[in-house]
């Protein structure tokens, strides 16, 4: 740990620090807001810097990943934001997952493992997770692309090769994976995602 003078760090902008005018040392620290005076004369210590939480797996307990990520279902715009977040998606589940992530897409360049997104492989990739899902095993899935909204309220994916993966469609899928105990975290990254899944 190191002690470092409060004039050379600043964790803060300086519209949210407070002046020493601003304290009221008898005040109740429950109530009063969660961010450091900027004191010439302060000290403080930091330790190491702050890391995502990624807990050990347990031993008994397997850990599956499943990207589904469509930068150019819509065909009128091609989704930079489904690209950028992609590796930073995959490094996340990879390094929870106890076997290997399942990537779908269509962002150019990326690994050749992934395979093209189709309700096929969307289905054979959530199927496959769900034959290895045992009690209390986790699976990570994450959705991120455009969806497009029907009058009725339904809503769907659209895929590069003009098939449309519909929520209520990928929400079975994921129940029927989930029936041997399982637990599925779905993390939907889209537009109309509450109606979507």
């Amino acid at each position: 740990m190191a002690l470092v003078d409060s004039t050379e760090v600043s964790l803060l902008p300086s519209s949210y620090e407070l002046r020493p005018s601003d304290l009221d040392t008898g005040a109740n620290l429950s109530a009063t807001p969660r961010c450091l005076p900027s004191l010439p004369s302060m000290k403080i210590a930091l330790g190491d810097p702050p890391r995502l939480a990624s807990p050990p797996p347990i031993p008994s307990v397997n850990i599956y990943s499943v990207i589904v990520a469509v930068a150019s279902g819509d065909p009128t715009q091609y989704l930079d934001g489904v690209e950028g977040d992609l590796a930073f998606v995959f490094n996340e589940l990879d390094a929870r997952a106890t076997d290997s992530v399942r990537v779908i897409t269509d962002v150019k360049d990326w690994d050749n493992r992934a395979q093209a997104p189709t309700l096929e492989s969307v289905k054979a990739s959530i199927e496959a997770v769900g034959q290895s899902l045992k009690l209390d095993d986790l699976c990570y899935i994450y959705i991120g692309g455009h969806i497009e909204m029907n009058p009725d309220g339904t809503s769907y994916m659209p895929l590069p090769n003009g098939e449309h993966l519909r929520g209520d469609v990928l929400a079975s899928w994921l129940k029927a994976a989930a029936a041997g105990g399982g637990i599925i975290t779905a993390i939907v990254d889209v537009c109309h995602s509450s109606a979507f899944l």
